[in-house]
């Protein structure tokens, strides 16, 4: 945008369209509406399933706990960046657009586009940081996160954000390879002088795979020496393959993108590279309960087990998620052990509301279905007490 607005000259030799014809390539041959309302739904089902989230995480005193924060942070930029590049890309591919059609909303959209993309990664790796110190050392997550410092992350995101919106060179939209890319005439003219190469990208997205790489596989040494006593090993497989897909998709589509700008792939490539990052969202939404997940799963071992419950077995999934599934299935009914533990002080907040489903619906459960009760006593009433001391905080 520094260039657009303070170097107008330099921004109308290298961005003006009078040395073609738009026209020259056909309406026709740019225009592929079924690609382009495949991608503005499925841009348009991960805002609506990524919203929710969002609205749970700024509830009560979710948004108190550093996590949270920059959860709600990157959820912000994950529903706006897919409306970006799902919702406005497809329509730009229903109807064939090229830059030099609406030169000033594409170049403004195209900055946008890749100071979001920038801010997103910083925004993952902060966070993927902050939960891999809490596993490994949780003393060093609140040194660094806790309280107001986690907003000097977040400040961090959105000035990197800010940097690369004015200084960088913007992405623009290619209908020939139905995804974005630095050079505006491309499929017209071909910058063989590497006039339009963004500089900020390529390191970038470098950057991004290097630190996911090797945050989570720091995450997954811890998690599976933490994990290597438990005889649940199915879910340490699930949360292995979380964390593995997570990584992928984020490297996946770091490695694509600098490929792009270098090598000219088939069209279906590019496509296929644009609509995994629409879908980029819904994976770091799966990442977001996978937390949630792990704060169950070690939460399971911290103590003796003793109380045993018999529930319906779509009722348990629903209340503490699949790691909850211990024990023998009878007929669609699933033993669970150590409810009376879920509000151990090291647990997510989410799984505390697990937790207080379940004790709001205990009368309603013992009438329906059969229950088997032999807890702990002292175990149950404490978990009991910790309950009454968690009233406030449910009705806020």
């Amino acid at each position: 945008m520094n260039k657009f607005l303070f170097h107008h000259e330099t921004y109308e030799s290298e961005y003006n369209c009078s040395f073609y014809d738009v026209n020259q390539i056909s309406l026709a041959d740019r225009q592929h509406p079924i690609i382009g309302v495949i991608f503005v739904v499925t841009a348009t089902i991960m805002i609506l399933l990524y919203l929710p989230c969002i609205l749970v995480f700024c509830r009560g005193r979710y948004r108190k706990q550093p996590c949270y924060k920059l959860m709600i942070f990157l959820g912000i930029i994950d529903v706006i960046i897919t409306f970006c590049n799902g919702v406005l890309t497809g329509f730009f591919i229903i109807f064939g657009v090229v830059y030099c059609e609406y030169p000033m909303f594409t170049y403004i959209i195209g900055s946008f586009g890749v100071s979001l993309w920038c801010a997103q990664s910083a925004s993952l790796d902060f966070l993927a940081l902050n939960r891999c110190l809490e596993m490994a050392r949780s003393h060093f997550s609140q040194l660094l996160f806790d309280k107001n410092l986690v907003y000097v992350w977040i400040s961090m995101a959105v000035a990197y954000f800010f940097l690369v919106f004015w200084y960088s060179t913007p992405a623009m939209f290619s209908p020939f390879h139905m995804s974005w890319m630095f050079n505006p005439h491309v499929g017209y003219y071909a910058d063989v002088e590497s006039k339009y190469r963004n500089v900020v990208h390529m390191p970038n997205n470098i950057f991004v795979i290097v630190a996911m790489t090797s945050i989570y596989t720091v995450f997954i040494l811890i998690f599976y020496k933490k994990s290597s006593a438990t005889t649940n090993k199915k879910h340490v497989k699930q949360t292995f393959v979380q964390v593995f897909l997570l990584c992928l998709a984020t490297v996946i589509l770091c490695v694509s993108y600098i490929i792009i700008q270098f090598i000219t792939l088939p069209t279906q490539t590019t496509m296929l590279t644009q609509f995994v990052w629409i879908c980029y969202g819904g994976v770091v939404v799966s990442a977001n309960f996978m937390n949630i997940q792990c704060d169950f799963f070690f939460m399971m071992q911290s103590g003796a087990l003793d109380g045993t419950f018999v529930l319906d077995s779509a009722l348990v999934v629903l209340l503490t998620g699949t790691a909850a599934l211990h024990g023998a299935n009878w007929g669609g009914k699933v033993r669970v052990f150590a409810v009376e533990l879920f509000c151990d002080s090291e647990m997510s907040e989410l799984v505390c509301v697990f937790a207080n489903y379940y004790y709001q619906f205990k009368k309603f459960i013992a009438k329906n279905v059969n229950v088997i009760f032999k807890p702990c006593p002292l175990a149950f009433l404490t978990w009991l007490q910790k309950q009454e001391n968690r009233k406030q905080f449910y009705r806020n």
